[in-house]
């Protein structure tokens, strides 16, 4: 469905998986466009952006999900992520420290490998 916000973001994680990452990150924009104030949507992008090597426009990505929704686990690893992959540790600890969800769910940091 052309119109489906999902629809966008799954094609886009598969463009990703094989290495087309500028159309990956087109999808995640594109299912941002088609909803719209969805932090989801800006967690799930960042993501894409982790993907094609773009830490900072993921970090932006996960910043405006987590002023939508404070809470959103995944912006949280995300951004934790990207901050490691930008060698800023103590920043991504941080980060990690401050979603209560990931405090109580470590499986999250191994599924992100970051032990």
């Amino acid at each position: 469905d052309p119109g489906s916000p999902s629809a966008h973001h799954v094609y886009g994680f598969y463009l990703a998986a094989q290495a087309r990452v500028e159309e990956a990150i087109a999808e995640g924009q594109r299912a941002k466009e088609l909803e719209p104030g969805s932090p989801v949507r800006n967690a799930r992008l960042a993501r894409t952006y982790i993907y094609a090597g773009q830490y900072d426009q993921a970090i932006a990505e996960c910043r405006t999900a987590l002023a939508l929704d404070p809470n959103l686990i995944f912006a949280f690893a995300n951004m934790g992520l990207a901050l490691t992959q930008q060698r800023k540790y103590d920043e991504a600890i941080t980060t990690f420290q401050k979603a209560p969800a990931v405090n109580d769910r470590p499986e999250i940091i191994t599924e992100y490998r970051l032990v």
